[in-house]
């Protein structure tokens, strides 16, 4: 669900920065956002028979490197495990069940909030659970090419390796 990787460019990070910006805009996917050092990139990849789908979020710090280049931290989230998908409906949600009396809350919330809440829990614990399912009876790791594209596009290579 969380994938930390490192990677190193030859490029400075002013370069970096140019040549992402750009790779980042205007098509469909991946596609994301830069701003200053911080960049967010989201791809949706099918695996196994088409069926599967894996959506991903790349969070990333360009920052100066050795010998005049960059290092590129990036975290990459899987789907519904990304923060900024559930971070602000975590928030309504709280904020919304704070302006109730904390006796009244569940008596309050009408049948439809309830089975919402029920049902988003579950669609949630069911994309992760098929997607664990599949990728143990096939064998296979998830697919994520969006590191292979962050390494084509800054001209950058997995730090260790």
């Amino acid at each position: 669900m969380i994938h930390r990787f490192t990677l190193e460019s030859r490029l400075t990070p002013e370069q970096c920065r140019a040549a992402l910006a750009p790779a980042l805009a205007g098509k469909e996917e991946p596609c994301g956002s830069l701003r200053g050092s911080w960049f967010r990139a989201r791809k949706a990849e099918y695996f196994h028979d088409n069926y599967t789908v894996v959506r991903y979020s790349v969070f990333g710090h360009i920052r100066a490197g050795e010998n005049g280049g960059s290092r590129i931290s990036c975290t990459c989230f899987q789907g519904a495990a990304d923060p900024l998908v559930w971070g602000p409906l975590f928030l309504l949600v709280t904020v919304g069940l704070s302006l109730l009396p904390p006796k009244d809350i569940l008596e309050r919330l009408p049948l439809n909030a309830k089975c919402g809440l029920i049902a988003a829990v579950g669609v949630i614990a069911a994309n992760w659970l098929a997607t664990f399912a599949v990728r143990k009876q096939t064998g296979q790791q998830l697919p994520s090419t969006i590191g292979e594209f962050l390494c084509k596009a800054l001209d950058a290579r997995e730090a260790g390796r």
